[in-house]
């Protein structure tokens, strides 16, 4: 398999690049046309990314689609950012899965989506995912979504955010008879034998809530 000659280490802060095992990634090819979902499988500090491009196991494609040198444009979502980079394909594998080895990005852009900043908190919830209720708490949250973690037991499922699943949250507050009903979508979604941590954006905007919150808790 072919290798250029690692890329200088480069991110948004210049040192260290913000992404994470199993991060989603779209990758768009020299033909704008050419779009594919792919999963960040590992990488090589410095040296290069390694992807898992979705949807094509099993497929001759792969090497059609993914040739040595090709210009390749990278985005993905991670912690309510966007970053986007551009690289160069270094190599490819079809078995035992279809692997793209991608040189190390010389730099990173990043833009922010979120409208306000998150807040540490920790708030007991009900939230109801897939037609069935669990207690949960939320461990931070802005206007425009929040992250939630539920003890995983039997026959709870983490969900699959590319299906972009649909959540309601019931939140309780000092100063309402009844809990607060929000709804949302599951834009994230990490887990592990004990527990499952969701990232959830809301479909309304919740700035009075974020602004009750951000008047109660510590900055």
């Amino acid at each position: 398999m072919d290798a250029k000659p690692p890329a200088e280490s480069a991110s948004e802060d210049g040192s260290r690049l913000a992404i994470e095992l199993g991060n989603s990634l779209q990758i768009t090819g020299p033909n704008s046309g050419m779009r594919i979902k792919a999963k960040l499988a590992g990488m090589v500090k410095d040296r290069c990314l390694i992807v898992q491009a979705v949807g094509l196991e099993g497929s001759g494609r792969l090497r059609r689609l993914f040739s040595y040198g090709d210009p390749l444009l990278v985005r993905y979502l991670h912690d309510g950012v966007i970053f986007g980079f551009r690289t160069f394909v270094s190599g490819t594998v079809v078995e035992p899965l279809p692997l793209v080895f991608l040189n190390w990005p010389e730099r990173v852009e990043a833009h922010s989506v979120r409208q306000s900043r998150r807040l540490d908190t920790f708030i007991p919830c009900h939230l109801k995912l897939q037609g069935t209720g669990h207690d949960a708490s939320i461990i931070d949250i802005s206007a425009g979504g929040c992250q939630v973690v539920l003890v995983r037991s039997a026959g709870v499922a983490a969900p699959d955010p590319e299906h972009a699943p649909q959540v309601e949250l019931r939140i309780p507050t000092t100063d309402e008879e009844t809990p607060r009903q929000i709804e949302g979508v599951v834009r994230r979604c990490h887990a592990d034998q004990s527990r499952i941590e969701l990232g959830i954006q809301f479909q309304t905007e919740q700035v009075a809530l974020y602004e009750k919150l951000t008047a109660l808790l510590p900055s």
